[in-house]
């Protein structure tokens, strides 16, 4: 597969060259029902549904290759409709002149010229919407007046050709779309978002172009780094006829086919990345966004260039951050922070994990950069939505396997419980110090936790978290993680407790015999130093290790040491679980 197919984001415009685009816009707008997003002459933007836009542009006089029959145009736009009577209708009404009308192996069609003698294809899909592999038609909306009723939407190009064999090689071969197969005579190749370029035979040769405006109508797809895309494109011999240029916050540039016609492709700028202050456009964002979750990058990289994103659960959108693995053998590492912290808590540990396994620290709901909460969640409550990111990221036996988890303190709690409820997700345990207290401890740690707010009005309230961050942290721990860890714990605010009531509301006893994963408990010399050694007591499958020399700050001072203890145990064969072991 090219380097191009990992680059390719989706389908981004179709351009339609006019000599007056204002008076070309009520077709459009109002017989297709294609909303202005925004413009004014000579271009204006219109949306065709998903992220998908309709550019018209007002550039010269007309050009070459108005060509009127459907079987030579180059480059047709078909929109599909559920009700081919009804659009067409709406269309003669507002100016077009029909062309053609027949039924096809696609579905029936028929093709119109639009008032400055376009062609315009319509087609409803013999299959509905999702004919040939097409995905859903989503609800997203760029804030503009929703596609009438009987328009799907933009959803195919069609582009006649001389030789299919040469053009199906340049567009999956070359230019790395995914190729979909030869269906009914045409090849199908798939530019995103269920919209086709369609190559069919009849074509003719044309003469390249010296600059894109001269050809009317061309499309354009979203990549996500213009450079390599274009650098691929040139190492395979694609001569240009419009290369690397700045247009509205974009690098873009127009390449030509082996046949003659053009193609474009187009990096749409970050916001941070914007020469000039300057506005985003929400259907370049939506674009990015979906390319980043299809392709598991999500909201990109963090400081550390570790991915970072969100994964949907019952209870909110859960944060999370991802070290990827180079070994796509090794099951993934799933961390599990303590109360009141965040998934951040392990920066230093992702940092000391080997390149081998992917390792991801997850935000618990109500904590870090996940979903807020007024009310607490309980133990099996965070297990399942814990579960539910996994699920969403695509985790599990039917999926791409199952992953190990990591619990760290209230964390431990957590991923004991998910371990439970969700066998056919977690693999193996660890937890490193595990916070059981005695039935009548727990009523008592409770009283604590729910007796009022720290926060007021008076600077002094933030003393206790100051001092407990920073001022008391291990020796060793840099000032710059003692500032990350306050920041973290700052952020629950007044429901800093929401963790410590799921801890301290488990009937823990009850609950850890019922764990049938390989558990790895690591006890250090803490205030948990007891209360791990007694949860270890309930387990039925544990390797306990003692560690006294670890203290405070151990993900800090001691994540060389605790990450390879943890890989290796997880490197160990699994061995067949056999029920309440003696």
């Amino acid at each position: 597969m090219p380097l191009t197919n990992a680059l390719h984001m989706g389908p981004g415009w179709y351009m339609r060259r006019t000599t007056n685009a204002t008076a070309l816009l009520p077709f459009y707008r109002d017989a297709l029902g294609t909303s202005v997003i925004r413009g004014a002459e000579p271009v204006y933007f219109l949306w065709a549904g998903e992220t998908f836009i309709i550019e018209l542009k007002a550039d010269g006089s007309l050009r070459r290759e108005r060509v009127t029959a459907p079987a030579l145009h180059p480059c047709t736009p078909i929109f599909h409709s559920r009700d081919l009577q009804v659009t067409v209708d709406r269309l003669l009404n507002h100016g077009a002149s029909l062309i053609s009308r027949s039924d096809t192996a696609f579905g029936p069609e028929a093709f119109v010229l639009d008032p400055d003698q376009q062609i315009v294809g319509i087609r409803q899909p013999k299959d509905g919407e999702l004919a040939i592999g097409r995905s859903n038609v989503s609800s997203y909306n760029p804030g503009c007046a929703p596609l009438p009723g009987d328009v799907i939407g933009l959803r195919s190009i069609l582009r006649p050709v001389v030789d299919i064999g040469t053009m199906s090689s340049f567009y999956g071969d070359t230019v790395g779309f995914k190729d979909l197969g030869k269906h009914n005579g045409r090849h199908l190749f798939d530019l995103g978002e269920g919209v086709h370029l369609e190559l069919t035979s009849g074509g003719e040769q044309q003469k390249p172009p010296k600059d894109r405006a001269e050809i009317s109508n061309q499309f354009i797809v979203r990549v996500e780094d213009h450079d390599a895309f274009n650098a691929a494109l040139k190492a395979n011999g694609v001569p240009f006829c419009n290369d690397t240029f700045r247009w509205n916050s974009a690098d873009m540039s127009i390449c030509i086919e082996p046949e003659g016609h053009i193609m474009g492709f187009e990096e749409r700028f970050e916001p941070h990345e914007y020469g000039v202050p300057r506005d985003p456009f929400e259907e370049d964002l939506e674009s990015d966004r979906r390319w980043r979750q299809t392709t598991g990058q999500h909201n990109g990289n963090n400081q550390d260039g570790f991915d970072v994103g969100y994964a949907a659960t019952r209870y909110g959108a859960m944060h999370y951050t991802r070290k990827r693995g180079t070994d796509p053998t090794k099951r993934p590492l799933i961390c599990l922070h303590p109360s009141p912290y965040s998934g951040a808590y392990f920066r230093t540990f992702l940092h000391a994990c080997d390149e081998n396994r992917d390792v991801i620290a997850l935000d618990h709901i109500g904590y870090g950069n996940s979903a807020k909460r007024n009310e607490p969640l309980t133990t099996p409550e965070h297990a399942m939505a814990i579960g539910d990111a996994l699920d969403e990221m695509g985790f599990g036996v039917t999926r791409s396997g199952r992953v190990d988890v990591m619990g760290y303190h209230s964390g431990s709690t957590f991923a004991g419980e998910l371990a439970i409820l969700r066998a056919d997700l977690v693999a193996k345990l660890a937890f490193v110090t595990y916070p059981y207290r005695q039935p009548e401890d727990r009523k008592e740690h409770l009283q604590g936790i729910r007796s009022g707010s720290w926060l007021t009005d008076d600077l002094d309230s933030l003393e206790g978290k100051w001092s407990t961050n920073i001022g008391r942290r291990a020796e060793g721990v840099p000032l710059t993680r003692g500032v990350e860890n306050l920041v973290e714990d700052l952020k629950t605010g007044v429901n800093f407790w929401h963790g410590f009531e799921a801890v301290f509301t488990y009937a823990a006893e009850e609950r850890l015999p019922l764990i049938r994963q390989r558990t790895l408990v690591i006890n250090t010399d803490s205030m948990l130093t007891g209360p791990t050694a007694n949860a270890n007591a309930f387990l039925k499958n544990s390797d306990y290790r003692m560690l006294d020399h670890m203290k405070l700050g151990i993900y800090e001072l001691h994540a060389d040491e605790l990450a390879e203890i943890i890989a290796n145990f997880l490197d160990e064969p699994i061995e067949p679980y056999t029920a309440y072991k003696p």
